[in-house]
């Protein structure tokens, strides 16, 4: 799949995904485990219910994958359409919320620590690149499958903020260190 495209004229390529089943929702819209029609990989597919869609997320995603960061423990992207309102990612399998929630079992010290490493990496990645995720928590850590050690990925990015913009944010607000 290629990067982006975001005109009016692609709002048809949602016909180019046989859904499969829905993975999740939340206030943006739903997530839907989908079959590309024309490359028969199984991917997760976005799609929003606001009518401005997901246009900073996708912005954002397209610069994380430009700096490579789906090799640092970050979803990888592959695409937009439909005006921003659709975005295709890389499968994954389960939050670590539904997986505590699921297996009702304390986590073991390393798994613990295997996670925080892979976070630790994400987070040093973005960090590197003057981006601040803002919503990190056990919903947005996704385990790519359930075999240990455990392999997990950070998702979304909608309220994503690049640290310029969090400075200006902060001394707007009267908080300079003047």
């Amino acid at each position: 799949m290629g990067t982006t495209s975001s005109s009016s004229a692609d709002d048809s390529c949602i016909e180019d995904y046989k859904f499969l089943s829905r993975l999740g929702y939340g206030g943006f819209g739903d997530v839907f485990k989908c079959v590309d029609k024309r490359t028969k990989k199984i991917v997760a597919l976005k799609v929003s219910n606001r009518p401005w869609g997901l246009v900073r997320e996708a912005s954002m995603l397209k610069k994380l994958m430009d700096h490579k960061l789906d090799q640092c423990n970050i979803v990888k992207f592959y695409n937009s359409f439909g005006t921003d309102r659709c975005l295709v990612f890389e499968p994954l399998d389960i939050s670590l919320k539904g997986h505590l929630a699921e297996t009702k079992v304390v986590m073991q010290l390393q798994d613990i620590r295997t996670v925080i490493e892979q976070m630790a990496e994400a987070l040093d990645a973005l960090k590197k690149i003057g981006v601040i995720h803002s919503d990190v928590n056990t919903n947005n850590i996704m385990l790519m499958d359930r075999v240990r050690p455990f392999r997990v990925k950070l998702i979304d990015f909608g309220m994503a903020i690049s640290t310029c913009s969090a400075e200006q944010s902060h001394i707007d607000h009267g908080y300079s260190n003047r």
